[in-house]
């Protein structure tokens, strides 16, 4: 929504515009301003108004899929944190499983491990379901046809009903799991989509069961996550 906000003003805006725009902390906004301008995504005008920055072309000409990916949904998962107060993931798909590459962590005392550099199995976590769910088909079926992985008892291993939930995820654009990986951390997770429309990756709030499994905590973090990729922008 930053992004959003810089790129659509003709001579620039300010840190106290875009958070009245946005509806987010005038702080918060100014932290992730920063980041963004440490990698001269935006630049600071002599009018201390905030312009696209020549490093957003470089970030998607000259890097590596991964290092794009997190240098351009870095400031999209801080938003989502300072939002929700939950740790938020970027995951993508490595072969058979899911690889966090990046989170902020949230602000609650109570907070669950951090996760990047890790793979899980894409059965256990709402992040890899999802990934799993756009994979396209010939990938699904050679994944449901191998033995799945359980860790708890709420773990899906049947093929048949991991099948019908990967339906729906598709049909509600979101997942979310509850104590599949470990019994007491659950998980909501949003895909990120390139300009065609491809799912090249997905955001993920994680978070202890008790504050992530009532329903309006959860329609709270969709609804921050949804205004949040609203300013993502991916070329294929």
């Amino acid at each position: 929504m930053i992004l959003r906000e810089v790129s659509t003003s003709e001579n620039g805006i300010g840190v106290n515009a875009i958070a009245k725009k946005i509806g987010l902390a005038k702080s918060t906004t100014s932290r992730i301003l920063s980041t963004l301008e440490e990698w001269n995504v935006v630049e600071r005008t002599a009018e201390n108004q905030f312009v696209i920055g020549p490093g957003m072309l470089r970030l998607v000409e000259n890097q590596p899929l991964t290092a794009t990916l997190k240098a351009l949904v870095r400031p999209v998962i801080e938003q989502i944190s300072a939002e929700t107060g939950e740790a938020t993931l970027l995951v993508v798909l490595d072969g058979n499983e899911a690889l966090y590459l990046d989170s902020v962590p949230g602000n609650y005392a109570v907070q669950v491990r951090e996760w990047v550099g890790e793979k899980v199995p894409l059965n256990l976590t709402s992040g890899g379901k999802l990934l799993l769910a756009y994979a396209g088909q010939p990938f699904i079926d050679d994944y449901l046809a191998k033995p799945l992985a359980s860790h708890t008892a709420n773990s899906v291993s049947d093929p048949a009903k991991l099948k019908t939930q990967l339906e729906l995820i598709r049909d509600r654009r979101f997942a979310i799991t509850d104590g599949e990986y470990d019994d007491e951390v659950a998980g909501i997770t949003m895909p990120v989509q390139n300009d065609e429309g491809e799912v090249v990756a997905a955001i993920t709030v994680y978070g202890p069961t008790f504050r992530l499994r009532p329903f309006a905590n959860r329609q709270a973090i969709l609804e921050s996550m949804q205004n949040a990729l609203e300013s993502l922008q991916i070329s294929a």
